[in-house]
Order: structure tokens, then C-alpha cells, then sequence
């Protein structure tokens, strides 16, 4: 990107310089008197014909990489919104699995405290089963955390894709 941005500059500078340079060959054109050569006169033209044409296709190619940049921006734009999309996606798939094992914990938690009151020959057994759905509830929320910031990572990112292509713009307006 930086070198088209570059390449960019580098034209739209020889486009003002050209632009520059037809302005004085049209004024000079403007200045010559009757007494002026025609020799003369017909040397200008054809340097201000040349800088007319030179001038067309600088500017051709300027706005068309100009253009690439802009769909280059869009596309990357477009790319990252869809990452932060899928990773909204994911954390709400996330979510309903952590509720879904929580809802697991809290069952075998009463399991567990029934058991204490009644049945202590499954104690153990429920026991383990609880403290294996912790576990895993735990291990669910720092998937969540780890999509939350990639999320949050994205982002940002796609906020700055945003600002650099509005600066972009910007800048091409003003150009």
C-alpha cells in the first residue's frame, strides 16, 4: 500500500508540475506580440501541445491507481468487518455453551447436596461430576475471554482501516 501511495504522490506531483507548466507556456502564448517569430510561436505550441498530452495521462494514471487504492481500502474494510462479525458470532455461540454448562453445575450441585442428605454411596461419584462441570465452565470462559479480545483486536482495527480510508479521501478531495 505505501508504495502505491507513493506512486500516487509521485504522480499527482508531476500533475501539478505539468499543470504548472501549461499555465506559463499559455500565458507566454498569450504575451507574444505581432513581431513575434513564427518559429517561435509554433515551438511553444507544440511544447504546450506535449505538456497537454503528457499531462492527460499522468493524470489518467494517477486517478486510476488512485481508484485501486480506494477498492484496496474497501476491500480490507469489508474483510475485517467480517472477521468481527464471525467473532460476535463465535462469543454468542460461546455464551450459550458456558449457560448451557452452567445449567449443568447448578443441577449437580443440588444433585450433590440431595445426595449428602439422602444417598452418601454417590456422594463421590457427583462430586467428581461437579467438579469436572466447573472445569469445563471455566475452560468455556477463557474461550470466551480469548474471543472477546480478538474481538475488541479487530475492532480496532477495522476503526483504523475506517480513519486511514476517510483520511484517504479526504486527501483526494482536496487533490
Amino acid at each position: 500500500m505505501a508504495l502505491l501511495s507513493f506512486k500516487v504522490q509521485a504522480d499527482y506531483d508531476k500533475v501539478v508540475r505539468l499543470r504548472e507548466e501549461i499555465t506559463k507556456l499559455e500565458a507566454q502564448l498569450k504575451s507574444f506580440g505581432k513581431n513575434t517569430p513564427q518559429i517561435e510561436i509554433k515551438a511553444v505550441e507544440s511544447r504546450l501541445s506535449e505538456a497537454k498530452k503528457e499531462f492527460t495521462a499522468v493524470a489518467s494514471e494517477a486517478a486510476k491507481a488512485g481508484a485501486v487504492m480506494n477498492n484496496d481500502f474497501k476491500n480490507k474494510i469489508r474483510e475485517s468487518s467480517k472477521v468481527v462479525n464471525s467473532l460476535s458470532a463465535q462469543i454468542i455461540e460461546q455464551k450459550s455453551t458456558i449457560r448451557e454448562h452452567e445449567r449443568d453445575v447448578k443441577r449437580l450441585g443440588e444433585a450433590y447436596r440431595n445426595a449428602l442428605k439422602v444417598d452418601s454411596s454417590s456422594v463421590a461419584s457427583i462430586k467428581e461430576e461437579l467438579d469436572a462441570a466447573k472445569r469445563i465452565v471455566e475452560k468455556e470462559k477463557d474461550a470466551l475471554f480469548k474471543l472477546t479480545q480478538e474481538k475488541a483486536k479487530a475492532s480496532l482495527a477495522t476503526k483504523k482501516l475506517k480513519d486511514e480510508y476517510a483520511d484517504l479521501k479526504g486527501e483526494a478531495k482536496e487533490t
